[in-house]
């Protein structure tokens, strides 16, 4: 059964489901109804009743308590009906989650909280990083234990699966490689994606920063409270840790779960001579920046007064 076929069951189940209960709310006035004019009988039955009168009381209590069971078997049998709709509505629910998860890329982020809500805007920008290079995708957000779970899934071709995951791997390590851009709208879209999220990144320094200066300004007022000082040295130590995640360039791939697959896929594609991504979005590595990071990882400080194996920035116009 296609995913098309299988929502469209889902649909149609939830909407019997949804009359199902309004005939199980119309029944249960029916006998809320019932019940009141047969209390209502009863309680005007008494010792000055006439016989006729009596008979015509009797009928009633007879038409209403019949009213009342007959209401209670409908009750039981649309309790049944919606029992029996909402299971099938489970299977068809699972199976059409199967179904798109065989089409969807998954993978899950574990952020710090001081970045999670910048970083999950950065990847809801990836469905028009997408579009900019032809490809028809949505994507979905959700979170679940403190973890955030990011699926996409292609809408027009299911073999474009493999192109999003390439596009993937390349996107979540962006904000980590220098970059050269062009003048169109999807490079300058993308370049004000990737500032945002490293001034948030800046920004959330600071912030923990500020708390940390607070926190060492109280140690002059408690310095004879030794435990105190060791509690505030722990959280400092703590949150020096949490500054170091935060500050990396490489904050998306550093907080994905699971990234072997994507790291290898990004190693193995060579970004800096792609004429897809300069063709669609007009973006490219910039190699220069490239050597120099590669030779400060090595030696250390690089010297910015020298060029770097003959090369300088400027020289980055690419053919």
């Amino acid at each position: 059964m296609s995913t098309n076929t299988l929502e469209e069951m889902v649909q149609k189940t939830k909407k019997e489901i949804e009359n199902l209960n309004h005939q199980l709310a119309s029944e249960s006035n029916n006998e809320a109804i019932n019940s009141q004019k047969l209390v209502k009988v009863v309680r005007g039955i008494g010792s000055s009743t006439t016989e006729f009168s009596l008979r015509n009381r009797l009928d009633d209590i007879g038409r209403y308590g019949n009213g009342i069971v007959v209401t209670q078997k409908r009750k039981a049998e649309l309790q049944k009906k919606i029992a029996s709709k909402i299971s099938q509505l489970y299977l068809f629910e699972k199976r059409l989650n199967d179904e798109k998860g065989k089409n969807s890329l998954g993978i899950n982020f574990d952020f710090p909280i001081e970045l999670k809500v910048f970083c999950k805007q950065y990847l809801e920008y990836f469905a028009q990083f997408l579009q900019d290079l032809g490809i028809n995708a949505t994507s979905n957000l959700k979170e679940e234990a403190g973890k955030v779970l990011f699926s996409v899934t292609p809408t027009d071709d299911v073999e474009a699966l493999d192109k999003i995951r390439e596009a993937l791997a390349v996107y979540l390590n962006l904000p980590a490689s220098p970059i050269v851009y062009d003048e169109s709208f999807a490079a300058m879209r993308l370049h004000q994606q990737i500032d945002n999220l490293q001034h948030s990144q800046k920004m959330a320094v600071r912030e923990i920063r500020s708390a940390e200066r607070e926190l060492r300004l109280a140690q002059t007022v408690i310095e004879h409270q030794d435990k105190i000082i060791v509690q505030k040295d722990s959280i400092i130590e703590q949150q020096n840790k949490v500054i170091e995640k935060i500050k990396s360039k490489s904050i998306m791939m550093d907080s994905l779960e699971n990234k072997e697959e994507l790291e290898e896929l990004y190693d193995g594609l060579k970004i800096g001579e792609s004429k897809f991504l300069w063709e669609y979005l007009g973006i490219k590595l910039n190699l220069v920046k490239v050597i120099k990071t590669a030779v400060k990882n090595t030696f250390g400080k690089v010297d910015e007064s020298k060029s770097v194996l003959g090369l300088d920035e400027e020289t980055v116009k690419d053919d």
